[in-house]
């Protein structure tokens, strides 16, 4: 089914907040499958690995070593916006990921910072065996991704000889994941009564959206 990228941003927003993700970290996600969408990967199947039922992720720990930043472990909805600050602060430092439960939304969350802060260059991503190069231009695989569970080791480096994508205004997502997505982003709603409107839901009693 084809879905618009903005609706692809509204409902990973919705269902990642239905998830428990604070406000802030619910909108990043949904930056981040939109900007995966747009290079042609499956952004919404990325929200829906870190948000799933098997996704009952412990506290994360950050440490600082002499080596670099250490995050134990990494779900990646809770420290991924993180993650990114601390290589944009600290670029010559890596970021080791201990467990990371969704790599292919941790790339998404990686490119999409990168796409909003021009100039800032380019991120090397080892996850298990395979090293992906993230711009915000796009990102380039030297082999498939693997499973969630894989450590992660993140490092700044030049923005040279990035791959450029085409702007797109939508994508085709497959309608199974979509429902599901759409599920969990209907958990947020409201019933429409005079209570919940008199509570800030809506538009207020002349709400006729």
């Amino acid at each position: 089914m084809h879905v618009s990228l903005n609706e692809v941003l509204a409902m990973a927003t919705k269902a990642a907040a239905a998830a428990g993700l604070p406000i802030g970290l619910a909108e990043e996600a949904g930056h981040a499958a939109t900007w995966l969408c747009a290079q042609g990967e499956d952004g919404v199947g990325a929200v829906l690995q870190a948000i799933g039922p098997a996704a009952e992720p412990a506290p994360p720990a950050f440490q600082e070593t002499e080596r670099g930043w250490r995050v134990a472990p990494a779900p990646v909805g809770l420290i991924g916006a993180s993650v990114v600050d601390i290589l944009l602060a600290e670029p010559g430092r890596p970021v080791l990921l201990e467990k990371v439960d969704a790599p292919l939304l941790l790339l998404g969350i990686v490119g999409q910072a990168l796409a909003r802060s021009p100039g800032a260059g380019a991120v090397s991503v080892a996850l298990g065996g395979v090293t992906v190069r993230v711009a915000g231009d796009g990102l380039a695989a030297e082999a498939g991704l693997p499973s969630a569970g894989v450590d992660a080791e993140l490092a700044m480096i030049d923005a040279a000889a990035g791959a450029t994508t085409a702007p797109k205004t939508g994508v085709e997502a497959d309608p199974q994941a979509w429902a599901e997505l759409c599920d969990w982003a209907a958990q947020i709603r409201v019933p429409a009564n005079p209570l919940s409107r008199s509570q800030g839901a809506g538009a207020g009693d002349i709400d006729n959206e």
